[in-house]
């Protein structure tokens, strides 16, 4: 009688990792969706966006989540993005599963 018990619970076990599997699947597949980001040139972003939320809707309509930034190229201002920032962005938004960038017009990398 005490083998079969045994038996029952590697089976029971068994049976429900499949599931369990599964399940943390999904919850990776949520919480960790493929993100692009889209960074574009602050200068050029007012003659371009009805193209760039085209993009976008593009990108989204694919599976994409995706992530704009407006960046500011002008060495004069004191606020201008550099490659250094653009990067630490960049790392930071690994985390929620970024898996590509796309530069448009003048972004510093």
């Amino acid at each position: 009688m005490r083998e079969r018990s045994k038996l029952y619970e590697k089976n029971q076990i068994h049976l429900e990792l499949p599931y369990v599997f599964v399940f943390f699947l999904m919850i990776c597949t949520i919480v960790m969706a493929d993100e692009v980001a889209v960074i574009v040139n602050q200068d050029l972003q007012p003659f371009i966006q009805p193209q760039l939320n085209a993009y976008i809707l593009d990108l989204q309509t694919q599976g994409y989540d995706t992530y704009l930034v407006t960046c500011i190229a002008d060495l004069n201002d004191p606020n201008a993005d550099t490659p250094e920032t653009i990067r630490q962005m960049l790392d930071a938004r690994l985390a929620s599963g970024l898996v590509g960038a796309v530069l448009i017009g003048n972004v510093p990398a």
